[in-house]
């Protein structure tokens, strides 16, 4: 019996999948792919191509967090601080590309209502790079609150009394009682 990587003949290519057509680097009996195939595909190329820009990504983030701080450099920067900016874009590329693959998957639930892994990885990274935006400086700062009086000025002017400076009524609640008339009224004062 003959080997039939012997008797197929072979197609150089530059296509990292080999050449397509009637000759290929299978065997016609089985599809499976014969010893020494040139149709072997290039590990790493597209991993390579991603890498090089999630590098350049990674570094603009990484360079925007410190210029965030009010840095214009890495070189300016102090060394930990730079790791912890590294650390939040890694974390940022990471939580984004999982969302990614989360919106390709169909959502964070299958169909029979179980969460998908996926899921559950993308809460972990974006849980990890609120971490990392923490400890680069992230604060969470309140808003500022309008008092009553200013609120229901600017959202009801029709219905503040001109008359009563600093103090906002309505017509249906007006009263000259005291604070001490209120308590006789309620029957707080027996004993």
């Amino acid at each position: 019996m003959t080997d039939p990587a012997e008797t197929t003949p072979r197609v150089e290519t530059d296509s990292p999948t080999g050449a397509l057509g009637p000759v290929s680097d299978r065997d016609p009996a089985t599809g499976r792919f014969l010893r020494g195939n040139v149709a072997s595909m290039v590990t790493g190329e597209r991993s390579r191509q991603f890498w090089t820009a999630a590098d350049a990504e990674r570094c603009a983030r990484r360079l925007a967090y410190l210029r965030q701080r009010g840095f214009t450099s890495e070189a300016d920067a102090p060394p930990a601080l730079v790791a912890v900016c590294d650390g939040a874009a890694q974390a940022a590329l990471v939580r984004d590309g999982l969302f990614n693959r989360l919106i390709e998957s169909g959502g964070p639930t299958t169909t029979t209502s179980r969460p998908r892994r996926v899921f559950e990885s993308w809460r972990d990274a974006a849980v990890l790079s609120l971490r990392h935006l923490q400890a680069i400086g992230l604060e969470r700062v309140a808003a500022a609150v309008p008092s009553l009086d200013s609120y229901l000025a600017e959202n009801y002017p029709q219905d503040v009394p001109e008359n009563v400076p600093g103090h906002a009524q309505d017509s249906l609640h007006t009263t000259n009682a005291t604070p001490d008339d209120c308590q006789a009224m309620s029957g707080s004062d027996r004993a």
